[in-house]
């Protein structure tokens, strides 16, 4: 019996690996490449496979490992980088902090694959991230025009108004996708906060208890006098206050993912400021809600559609 072609067998092993990445499996995918890599240790299309399940498992200092080397084998033997390599290295820094390096990454893919919504979503992040929300939300647009139909993508836009503070712009994003029937619980979870920050509670509650039990949202309400922050102060006619914005988005965080939950306290010490009168602890309490609030996770991060 003949034995199976070699090249056939190394096709066949990465045409695995590929659906096990699209499986949601980057671990079965990363046994595949690592064992050829072993025979290939210059391959930039293994290097660049690896680094981008590692990044899909979370393991970031992995993925910038071999993306490093990905990139630079391709510099050694084109005299380029490729943007999908670019675009990972973008990601990892990213999620390891590093958002100037990776939004100059991600520029660059841009530049070199402008028709990726993936690439242009990951840009977004990081423009998002440093608060140019203008950039960020022309990037978003630019990936939901390629991408019509993603939710990562709508949501990404959506909270691209929320956090620079135009809550109903948010709203006119996500809602009619909404009722629609077509929502996820990140979604949900935005536009229910996006309504708190307009002012209405009633939509608020009825939009986040779909993935909150009721003692959560319970919780939350009784939070509010524990603040400490005094009498609630409230904008205009039947707005809600800032305080019940504070209380109310390490919840609407928690329904993302990433909020780094930190005492009422020391936040107001981080916001650079102290409460007083009834006009400076509006203030305070905006530039807190603020701060709470771009701790919500935006979705660049999901399996292969970031």
């Amino acid at each position: 019996m003949q034995s199976e072609d070699p090249k056939a067998r190394l096709q066949s092993d990465r045409e695995l690996a590929e659906v096990a990445l699209v499986g949601g499996r980057p671990g079965s995918a990363i046994d595949i490449y690592r064992q050829q890599l072993e025979s290939r240790p210059g391959d930039v299309e293994l290097l660049y496979l690896l680094g981008m399940a590692y990044n899909q498992t979370g393991e970031f200092d992995l993925a910038l490992h071999f993306l490093d080397k990905a990139k630079a084998q391709d510099i050694a033997v084109k005299q380029h980088v490729r943007g999908d390599i670019l675009r990972e290295l973008g990601r990892a820094k990213l999620a390891l902090g590093d958002i100037r390096q990776a939004q100059r990454d991600l520029e660059s893919a841009a530049d070199l694959l402008p028709a990726s919504a993936e690439t242009m979503n990951s840009l977004g992040v990081s423009y998002a991230l440093q608060k140019e929300y203008d950039k960020a939300r022309e990037a978003f647009i630019t990936a939901l025009a390629i991408e019509p139909g993603s939710l990562e993508y709508r949501n990404n836009l959506a909270l691209g108004w929320i956090l620079a503070d135009h809550p109903q712009k948010g709203i006119d994003v996500l809602y009619p996708s909404y009722l629609r029937g077509n929502s996820t619980s990140k979604t949900r979870q935005n536009l229910a906060l996006a309504f708190a920050m307009k002012g209405d509670i009633e939509a608020a509650k009825t939009i986040a208890k779909q993935d909150l039990t009721k003692p959560e949202l319970e919780k939350k309400y009784r939070l509010l006098p524990a603040m400490g922050a005094g009498e609630v102060t409230r904008h205009q006619q039947g707005n809600i206050s800032i305080e019940f914005i504070v209380t109310l988005l390490p919840f609407f965080c928690h329904g993302i993912g990433r909020y780094r939950n930190m005492p009422f306290h020391d936040d107001r010490e981080h916001a650079g400021c102290s409460v007083g009168g009834s006009n400076q602890k509006k203030q305070c309490m905006w530039k807190i809600a603020r701060m709470l609030s771009s701790r919500c996770v935006l979705c660049w991060r999901p399996r292969l559609f970031r």
